[in-house]
């Protein structure tokens, strides 16, 4: 796995290195004849840095974090050349990187019994009470009303709404508002 992933890496620095001169600049647009071919470039690179693992997440960030990333400037080439060039050297350095990035690029996850619950068709629910303590009834406080909702109700009720007047939504507040 390390060694297809190292020729993977190396594939990709030799084409960047070629595609990268011939990317536009800021001053003169994108070079719009070779778009497709970048966009193929850089999403293999994108794609190899996921299967590296967590190594290759700050290189994709970086990557992925280029403003003008998705149109092929010289610039925007040469950040993910760069990236791509520096974590193969990494992994030139230590393959072992690579290897442990393999098993943790598929987790294993388990599935757990799926329960389904048959409910009445006609959205009906019936509420249940909570079930009681052992230790016997616990005491309710008295109920006593809000002074904000006293008050509230006392206050009178008035709006100035604006529109015409066969408007339904001002009937509507009307008839709230008597």
């Amino acid at each position: 796995m390390a060694e297809n992933l190292l020729q993977r890496f190396e594939m990709l620095v030799e084409e960047g290195t070629k595609l990268t001169p011939l990317g536009g600049f800021d001053f003169s647009g994108y070079n719009a004849r070779m778009q497709d071919r970048y966009l193929a470039w850089r999403k293999a690179c994108l794609e190899s840095l996921d299967v590296v693992g967590p190594i290759g997440v700050p290189y994709k960030n970086k990557i992925i974090g280029d403003a003008n990333g998705g149109f092929f400037y010289q610039a925007s080439a040469y950040l993910a050349l760069s990236s791509i060039k520096e974590l193969f050297e990494k992994l030139k350095a230590s393959p072992e990187l690579a290897a442990e990035a393999a098993p943790a690029q598929a987790p294993q996850v388990q599935q757990q019994p799926v329960v389904t619950q048959s409910q009445p068709a006609s959205g009906v629910r019936i509420l249940k009470p909570p079930p009681k303590l052992a230790g016997g009834p616990v005491p309710v406080p008295a109920a006593q009303p809000a002074p904000a909702v006293a008050a509230a109700s006392a206050a009178p009720k008035s709006a100035y709404v604006v529109g015409e007047i066969n408007d339904p939504l001002r009937q509507q507040l009307a008839e709230f508002l008597e």
